[in-house]
């Protein structure tokens, strides 16, 4: 398990609602069960995304078990950027640096999962 890939992961995550639904980071907090300010220190790392907080989340997410921790593949990553281009293509400033801010978890998902060993 790194805490470095769950937060990069739970950080598209956010952004992916925010983007799709316009939920900020307080509503999706709320929509999962969690504390709004708990959310905020484990994206910017100054808590860590234990087992049963993964669990919680992937469960309300209806994701599969262990999403969290799962490095992104390949074509993943591709439809990311392609992603991410295509909305810089159609926003505004903030839309841009929103989409900046995308593309550079991406990348440093790929540095992570360069440096864990298989």
């Amino acid at each position: 398990m790194s805490n470095e890939i769950r937060r990069a992961r739970l950080k598209l995550l956010t952004e992916k609602a925010k983007r799709e639904e316009g939920l900020s980071q307080a509503q999706f907090a709320k929509r999962h069960k969690l504390d709004a300010a708990h959310l905020s220190q484990m994206l910017t790392g100054r808590r860590g995304i234990g087992d049963s907080v993964a669990i919680r989340l992937e469960d309300s997410l209806l994701l599969e078990r262990g999403y969290l921790d799962r490095p992104l593949s390949d074509d993943a990553k591709s439809e990311a950027m392609l992603e991410a281009n295509s909305l810089l293509n159609q926003m505004d400033t903030k839309g841009i640096e929103r989409s900046l801010e995308f593309m550079k978890n991406t990348l440093k998902i790929q540095k992570l999962e360069s440096e864990t060993p298989d």
